[in-house]
């Protein structure tokens, strides 16, 4: 069976630890890696724009930048590829920095071992893989939801909105940008919210489908309306908390036709 092939990018100033990694990688019975080595970001960026990879290897203190504006500058040039950072600063704060900054691992120079780096790339590129895809399926269910006519709120299990979509927009007044990542009762929008609460709480604690009726909300136009809500559980499949998914339609013209309201 062919090995498996790896493309490489070292960024490193330090001749004699380049050759040992590249000693330690290329020792490795079951990949073949093919690596490039650079040493400074400037050479990097040209190398990134320039060549594939697969993953890279990133001293945070090269000639031309230090610390983790290193990670940074080469994150911003290959947010595609896994970065593992390699310092040798004893830090404590500087491995879980960089990870919060995209990268993958991190390892203190002097304390890499050559199975634990081989393995730690491995997984490096793996987890990257299964980011890039799970980033692209919630891109493709957020077009989704915009397509659908009407008012889709997902909030997550801490209450906070991660999906506001163009016709929750118009219908309650309130931009996107205004509502995402808020806390759901500090949205913005002017409407029943002690009935949607008490709705989503029991939504969560028997996780299924609640239909909670009408609630009134104030319209863009500054007219009262109608809103007739859904709510859904959402559930995390690791930790099992509840999200919610709110469904709702603009049913003020529909009440008026019927009689029930006033001519605004």
């Amino acid at each position: 069976m062919a090995k498996a092939t790896i493309k490489v990018l070292i960024v490193e100033d330090e001749p004699d630890f380049v050759h040992t990694t590249i000693t330690r990688l290329q020792s490795a019975k079951d990949i073949s890696f093919l690596i490039d080595s650079v040493e400074d970001v400037a050479t990097a960026k040209k190398f990134l724009s320039e060549r594939s990879f697969d993953i890279v290897l990133l001293d945070l203190d090269v000639k031309d930048s230090h610390g983790l504006n290193t990670l940074l500058t080469v994150h911003s040039q290959a947010k595609h590829l896994p970065i593992i950072v390699l310092t040798g600063e004893y830090d404590e704060t500087v491995g879980p920095e960089a990870l919060k900054l995209g990268a993958q691992d991190y390892f203190m120079k002097g304390q890499i071992e050559p199975q634990a780096l081989v393995r730690a790339i491995r997984y490096a590129i793996e987890r990257k893989r299964q980011e890039e895809v799970l980033r692209r399926a919630y891109s493709e269910v957020s077009q989704l939801l915009d397509l659908v006519p009407s008012v889709l709120i997902r909030i997550d299990p801490d209450d906070r909105i991660i999906a506001w979509n163009p016709v929750a927009e118009h219908v309650l007044g309130v931009p996107h940008k205004q509502a995402i990542h808020q806390i759901f009762s500090q949205c913005g929008a002017t409407w029943d919210y002690s009935i949607l609460s008490q709705g989503i709480a029991e939504c969560r604690t028997k996780k299924k489908i609640l239909r909670l009726g009408d609630i009134t909300f104030r319209r863009k136009d500054g007219q009262e309306g109608y809103l007739g809500v859904t709510v859904n559980p959402i559930i995390e499949a690791d930790t099992q908390r509840v999200g919610v998914l709110i469904y709702g339609a603009d049913i003020t013209e529909r009440r008026r036709l019927e009689g029930e309201l006033p001519n605004g």
